[in-house]
């Protein structure tokens, strides 16, 4: 999806960080309800009834799949974007932008993170920045800054 991507474990934004010369690494704080984000792994009769309303409206045709997971709206809404011609970026954006129109803040989906991390991350696409403050920042070496 389109947004900023957080976690709750920090070797993730360090894994992340890393990839990028100069990265920084920020420690944030979500301002969102967990009923407002879309869970990737779960099954639509298992989200909560904010995002099933919102699955419901983008007009995600249930009936056409069996036991839809979370990743299943967001790529059927990719795949009507680039129906509209545009490019996977785009195509991404558009499945924000319709799901974040009808009261979802962001996706929650696991992690993976194998050998890297200490304990399995939860990890969030945030769809506006409004819903995320920043509280400290750190550099490259991990010194805050």
């Amino acid at each position: 999806g389109s947004g900023l991507y957080v976690s709750n474990n920090r070797q993730v934004g360090e894994h992340y960080r890393d990839m990028k010369s100069g990265g920084t690494l920020y420690h944030a704080k979500m301002h969102t309800d967990p009923k407002r984000m879309l869970h990737w792994h779960k099954p639509i009769n298992d989200q909560h009834p904010v995002v099933k309303k919102a699955i419901e409206k983008v007009g995600f045709p249930t009936h056409e799949h069996n036991d839809p997971h979370g990743r299943h709206v967001f790529h059927w809404l990719r795949k009507t974007g680039k129906d509209y011609g545009y490019s996977a970026i785009a195509a991404s954006e558009h499945a924000t932008r319709a799901l974040k129109s009808h009261g979802v803040h962001g996706i929650t989906y696991n992690g993976d993170m194998e050998g890297k991390t200490t304990e399995k991350p939860i990890n969030h696409v945030i769809f506006d920045h409004r819903h995320l403050s920043i509280h400290k920042r750190y550099n490259d070496k991990g010194h805050e800054i």
